[in-house]
């Protein structure tokens, strides 16, 4: 299951809101893919790094051709333009997205 939530912006928040998201999945027995947990680690990616910022997207969309489905993580302040990419891949692929508020996490 590949996810998707922010990254940019407030990075601490948002990757607790990932971690939260792939432990959610991992409850449900999916196994997640959540590339933007790792890329920014490899690439050294902050949030104005668009170089590496656009090759962490590019190999993450690889990722999720490869996921059976995609799961959108939403927060109170809405979905993120990297976001709006990926679930415009995702239907793109075909891919079933299912869409989840953060705050709705339970688990």
């Amino acid at each position: 299951a590949y996810v998707v939530s922010k990254y940019a912006g407030d990075i601490d928040k948002n990757v607790v809101d990932a971690i939260r998201a792939c432990q959610y999945l991992i409850k449900k027995r999916k196994q997640p893919v959540a590339s933007h947990l790792l890329y920014p680690q490899i690439l050294g990616v902050g949030d104005t790094d668009m170089e590496s910022r656009t090759l962490g997207l590019m190999y993450g969309l690889s990722l999720m051709a490869m996921c059976n489905e995609v799961w959108v993580f939403e927060t109170e302040s809405g979905i993120s333009e990297g976001m709006e990419q990926e679930i415009r891949e995702a239907k793109k692929l075909g891919k079933p997205i299912k869409y989840m508020k953060m705050e709705d996490l339970h688990y």
